[in-house]
């Protein structure tokens, strides 16, 4: 998932989250959409751990502890990767 903006303050932002990277995996579990996104925070709502992919293509992990009961704050603006 592409990552169109970052919110300030937020757990996404302390996550040092940029607009241009890609969001791989999110608690280990492989994201596409919103969808998939959402289902993956579930699996652990007060904590998420990220691989990213940088604007050079370079993945890292990043995490943070998040807001239990609102994971849709993350603070990431998104856009789903196409497919062909």
């Amino acid at each position: 998932m592409l990552l169109l903006a970052v919110v300030p303050d937020t757990p996404a932002a302390k996550m040092g989250l940029a607009m241009g990277e890609l969001v791989v995996t999110c608690n280990d579990i492989a994201v596409y959409d919103n969808a998939t996104l959402y289902a993956a925070i579930q699996t652990s709502p007060t904590y998420c751990r990220l691989k990213v992919a940088d604007l050079n293509g370079e993945l890292r992990l990043t995490e943070s502890a998040i807001f239990e009961g609102a994971p849709h704050e993350l603070g990431m603006i998104t856009f789903p990767e196409e497919t062909a």
